[in-house]
Parts: structure tokens; sequence; C-alpha cells
């Protein structure tokens, strides 16, 4: 089971480093800025990253701080990700094409629109850490180690944990404290916010539940 985090503390550069790739065909150096010790916009006022040492798997999850409300489109992580198209894959957070408010949502990239699968009326706030998961056929959003939504899809059955972020300033920083990786079939998405999200666990011994 491979785990990995970015806390994107390093020297201010106008790319995410190595580890990171741009979501889709084309691949390359990720869209995204070091700024402040954060993950910052580009200057194409863009985030658009995907994880490359947890190559293509399935049930996976990806995790991060959200540090500024104040974009135009999206601020989403992804689950999934890749694609013939840039952006394919799962994603939770704010999808700006889909409601003017910042309310939680699930949603893919399937093509050049997103679709919702699931909407929460709870509303993005700074501070939150949002963690989108998916096993199997199901996604799971927790926001602060509280599931509030989840939804199911077969469009996608392998891909990268990533972020995505579009419609703001240049430098301006959202993101921050990213976990992600693969997902243990035994233990569920509980990450780095474990207790607080309340997954069964099976203790393989006895096969039974333990929380």
């Amino acid at each position: 089971m491979a785990q990995y985090s970015d806390y994107f503390d390093r020297a201010n550069a106008t790319t995410l480093g190595s580890n990171w790739q741009k979501i889709g065909p084309s691949g390359g150096a990720a869209d995204g800025d070091i700024f402040s010790n954060k993950c910052a916009l580009a200057s194409n006022g863009q985030i658009d990253a995907q994880w490359s040492p947890s190559g293509s798997i399935a049930n996976q999850y990806s995790q991060a701080t959200i540090l500024s409300i104040s974009l135009t489109n999206y601020l989403l992580v992804g689950v999934r990700t890749s694609g013939s198209i840039s952006s394919d894959g799962y994603y939770a957070g704010w999808n700006g094409a889909d409601t003017p408010t910042v309310q939680y949502s699930i949603c893919k990239f399937n093509g050049s629109n997103p679709t919702r699968l699931a909407l929460s009326s709870q509303l993005l706030a700074v501070s939150d850490v949002v963690k989108l998961a998916v096993e199997g056929n199901k996604l799971s959003l927790y926001v602060n180690g509280i599931g509030i939504l989840t939804a199911t899809d077969t469009d996608f059955s392998v891909g990268y944990p990533g972020l995505l972020a579009v419609g703001g300033a240049t430098d301006l920083p959202v993101f921050d404290n990213w976990f992600g990786g693969s997902i243990d079939p035994y233990v569920g998405p509980t990450g780095p916010l474990g207790v607080q999200e309340q997954v069964p666990q099976i203790n393989r011994r006895n096969t039974s539940l333990v929380y």
C-alpha cells in the first residue's frame, strides 16, 4: 500500500517539481507554482497536476488543505486522473461550472465538460481538509474527517491522484499538505485523518469489524 505526501515546503518555483505531471495526454510539467511554501496557481491561472510516482492505480485517495476560495472556476482534489483528454477523472471540491456558490460536490471530467455526480449544501471554507477516495465504483468525499457525500460511477477504473484549480491570480496559494496514494481494501480510506472518519477496519485474524 503506497502512501505519498507533499507539503510544498520548498523554494519558490514555476513548477511543482518532478513528482507532478500535467493531467491528460500531453504529460510534461504540471501547471502550478510553489509560492511561500504552498501550492499556488501558475501564470496561466491554473493548477493541473497528477502525482506520477504512484503509477496508475485503482483504489486511491487524494487529500489537501484549502488555502483560498477566491477562484472563478474550479477548486478540486482528484482521483483516477489521466485519460485521452486533459483533466479526465473524478474530482471533489468546488465545481464552478456547476454551481455559482462554493458548494462541495463530486464530479467527473470525461471529455471537455464536467458532470456532477453528487452535490452537498455545505460550503467550502479556508483551512478545510478535503479528501476524495475511490474504491471500486464508489466515491466518498470527506471534509475535516467527516464523510459528507458519496457517488458511484464506472467510467474510470485506474489513474492517478491529483489536484485541479482554475481561475485566479498568479502565485495565489491554493493548496497545502497534500496526501494521496493507494487504499488498502482491508482498512478503507482512513489516511491521515484515520479515527475521525470511522471507516470499519477488518481484523485480518478473526474478520471482526473494529473502529
